[in-house]
């Protein structure tokens, strides 16, 4: 077994201090870093190269999240683990946390003298197990929050929006619209640029074109639009009336559901 490069990261001193602990008692790990807030806990990440970083949701100068953002700017290689422990479960904050690159979240409070295990299962077991599709055992354990969870559970979340506003599985639209959604969700930015960011990324997930991914949402949309579904969704672009439109555009369409999903989340 490889040896694990742990950083952790809790402003809590004897929690941290009962973490570096039972992580430097197992062979197999390596703590390469303790700090007690989030901007360390950064410096850690950019001088060490850990293989996974431990860090709370509530830590000081950078907070849990801002500490993702700093680690997303700089595109983190793929087999790091990032687990957040949290005493909060607010399904706003959990989400945000899981779009932003967070693999595992634990839930305060834990046990402390399971944690190096914890560690291993995720960064060895769980990523083979997933990939097997053996993952009975993980996501039935208690303390877990998956990212494979999440984008799951969100995918259901869209396709029964599409479904209550009339929009048939059978389409193309159907799939592509969960997928740009779900980039939406996980990047605002990529609205301020759909023909050059969103589409390409849809498509490129799909095995189609921009071209086709945008021609395909549109009909999915129009479907909509034509059928007989009446609902608080559709309801919110009655301003369009107005303008002389008679229905959204796909940035428009893609936008409001995901702002609808976020909220509702």
């Amino acid at each position: 077994m490889e040896n694990i490069k742990v950083v952790i990261a809790d402003s809590h001193p004897k929690l941290r201090n009962q973490l570096a602990k039972q992580i430097m008692q197992d062979k197999n790990l390596k703590l390469v870093g303790v700090a007690d807030n989030g901007k360390e806990a950064y410096e850690f990440y950019k001088s060490k190269k850990p293989s996974v970083i431990l860090f709370d949701l509530l830590l000081t100068v950078y907070d849990g999240l801002t500490l993702l953002d700093k680690i997303k700017e700089d595109s983190p290689p793929t087999d790091m683990k990032l687990i957040m422990t949290t005493s909060l479960y607010n399904d706003v904050l959990l989400n945000e946390a899981l779009s932003n690159g967070v693999d595992y979240i634990i839930q305060k409070p834990y046990d402390t003298e399971i944690i190096a295990e914890k560690i291993k299962k995720i960064y060895f077991l769980i990523g083979q197990e997933m990939k097997a599709g053996k993952q009975e055992d993980i996501v039935n354990d208690k303390y877990f929050q998956t990212r494979q969870n999440h984008d799951k559970r969100l995918e259901n979340i869209i396709s029964n929006k599409l479904n209550e506003l009339g929009i048939p599985a059978r389409l193309k639209g159907y799939r592509y619209m969960i997928t740009a959604v779900k980039e939406v969700m996980s990047n605002e930015d990529a609205l301020e640029s759909v023909t050059k960011v969103l589409y390409p990324d849809v498509a490129q997930k799909h095995n189609s074109t921009p071209q086709r991914v945008e021609k395909a949402i549109r009909h999915a949309i129009e479907v909509a639009w034509m059928s007989k579904e009446n609902n608080s969704f559709k309801n919110q672009f009655n301003y369009l009336l107005s303008t002389g439109k008679i229905r959204p555009t796909n940035t428009e369409f893609i936008a409001k559901l995901s702002q609808n999903i976020r909220i509702s989340s």
